[in-house]
């Protein structure tokens, strides 16, 4: 008897697999002028996730 040999599915080794290319975009981290907190925010939000006040870029950090 001759022993089993491990085949491996063609998506389990890569070799079919696509190579994607993510774009990330990009972050700024900006500080709350209320609540103080630092966070990195996308160019067009402008409200805080925290307390929801106004952000502006001149705080960028």
């Amino acid at each position: 008897m001759e022993p089993k040999k491990k085949t491996q599915h063609p998506e389990a080794t890569g070799k079919n697999k696509e190579e994607s290319v993510v774009i990330s975009r990009v972050r700024i981290n900006i500080r709350c002028r209320l609540c103080f907190m630092v966070d990195g925010y996308l160019p067009e939000e402008r409200k805080c996730r925290h307390c929801g006040a106004e952000l502006y870029r001149i705080d960028a950090v």
